[in-house]
């Protein structure tokens, strides 16, 4: 081999080493790490935007022609190349976004067809309405490229609507009335396309009623030019279950035509007769009279529901620490249900007046709240007369035969009532003995018909001294 091929040849050596050099530092600078990126380039805008309208669905639909960045192209994963690369399928248009504007409107997003796809129908366009619309190519990162837009696009003349009765009624407002429990009430609306101009579009409602017991028998109506149609609005007692009460709803009506394109009525309805909760009491005032102090006197009062209705409510108490009373708190009765309140009483004090007032509120619609006052006093050792059967205090016995008390409530201790009636009774004083009962059952310092009823409810009755 000459001189001249052996310098050649050591030339290309050194240039092969240097090669595989700078490859193998290029391999072990990749290796450190994927190269990051942020895309911010649009694809290119759509050519060629067509429509067409059809008048009878109606319908718009859109053709164009893809953005020239619409095609699917080789891009790699990572910039490592020692061993030829990774490669993916990826296009720079994900879809393609479809806005619409009706006459005097913004523009809103309808639709994104996918990449690959040139068409759209919109089949929710509304007739006698003017549209204009805009298409946009976009890619995975959400830039947009600019919009081509359509030329207005009309559906037609648009309809004119007339109801009856007319929205304009008083207040708004459509009232059924008084409606009974189990029964139902109606009212008839006509609906008028007034529209005369030529070729003008069919009117499309759309009817929605809200509220319990509200309904109509009609959905949707389509009306021609110069035609009319009707639906009904109804009440029906049952549906809020015959409950007694004021009831309330709306009735809309969403039209295509642009003067009149939403409607709206109130709905009022009263159900009368239907089944109610009614409370009923064992008592309507607790007295325990004179208690001894520190001993614990009991009674119950009974909360009862004598209507058809389930009773629901409260019960609470207030007054006097020397009433603990259980039962308190939420209650809820069936039909013929009821409840005790028990009440017990210790008073601390000889001769002092205790008071406290039970609140029962409820649904009876009549009474939404009824009270039951409770009183009593405290008594030392002093030797009262008490009901064998129920454990309380019978009052009244003043006199027996011999002018001292026999135990027994009858006319003698009636007589010594009489020579009293109307005097007032200071406490302390001898005649207080017969003051055993004021308006709210604790006694006030007169001696008048509120004691000669308490006196009535012991008179016949028998007891036994403690």
């Amino acid at each position: 081999m000459s001189r001249s091929k052996r310098s050649v040849l050591a030339g290309l050596t050194l240039v092969g080493l240097s090669l595989l050099a700078v490859g193998a530092a290029g391999a072990q600078s990749v290796r450190s790490g994927l190269a990051a990126g942020t895309d911010d380039r649009a694809p290119n805008a759509v050519t060629g935007l067509v429509t067409d309208v059809d008048l009878a669905g109606p319908s718009i639909t859109l053709t164009w022609n893809l953005s020239v960045s619409d095609k699917v192209r080789q891009q790699p994963t990572s910039t490592d190349f020692t061993s030829y690369g990774v490669f993916s399928r990826v296009n720079d248009v994900a879809g393609y976004q479809v806005w619409r504007a009706a006459f005097g409107g913004s523009l809103e997003l309808v639709t994104t067809v996918a990449a690959g796809v040139g068409r759209y129908t919109d089949a929710t366009v509304v007739s006698g309405t003017t549209y204009t619309y805009q298409v946009k190519a976009v890619d995975k990162a959400g830039n947009a490229s600019s919009a081509v837009t359509s030329e207005p696009l009309s559906l037609g003349p648009p309809p004119v609507i007339s109801v009856t009765p007319p929205a304009a009624m008083v207040e708004s407002l459509l009232r059924f009335g008084e409606v009974a429990s189990g029964r139902g009430a109606s009212a008839r609306f006509s609906v008028n396309n007034l529209a005369v101009v030529e070729d003008a579009a069919a009117l499309r409602v759309t009817i929605a009623v809200t509220g319990a017991g509200f309904a109509s028998d009609r959905a949707t109506l389509s009306i021609a030019k110069g035609a009319a149609d009707t639906f009904t609005v109804s009440f029906s007692a049952t549906a809020p279950q015959n409950l007694n009460g004021n009831y309330t709803g709306t009735l809309t009506l969403s039209t295509n035509d642009p003067v009149n394109r939403s409607i709206t009525y109130g709905l009022t309805a009263t159900v009368t007769g239907g089944p109610v909760a009614v409370v009923n009491l064992s008592a309507s005032q607790i007295n325990f009279g004179a208690s001894k102090v520190d001993s614990a006197v009991s009674r119950t009062l009974t909360i009862s529901n004598a209507g058809e209705l389930a009773l629901t409510g409260n019960v609470s108490f207030t007054g006097s620490a020397e009433f603990s009373v259980a039962g308190t708190g939420a209650i809820s009765l069936a039909a013929n249900g009821s409840a005790d309140v028990v009440v017990t009483f210790t008073p601390t004090a000889e001769a002092a007046n205790y008071i406290g007032l039970i609140t029962i509120t409820s649904n009876d619609a009549t009474q939404p709240a009824v009270t039951v006052a409770v009183a009593g006093s405290g008594r030392s050792a002093v030797p009262i007369l008490i009901d064998p059967v129920t454990g309380t205090e019978i009052k009244g016995d003043w006199s027996g035969g011999e002018g001292t008390p026999d135990g027994k409530i009858d006319f003698d201790d009636f007589f010594v009532f009489a020579d009293h009636f109307g005097e007032t009774a200071p406490s302390g004083a001898a005649n207080a003995i017969f003051d055993i009962s004021g308006p709210d059952g604790v006694p006030d310092g007169k001696i008048d018909f509120d004691d000669f009823f308490a006196f009535a409810d012991f008179f016949g009755k028998t007891g036994v001294y403690q």
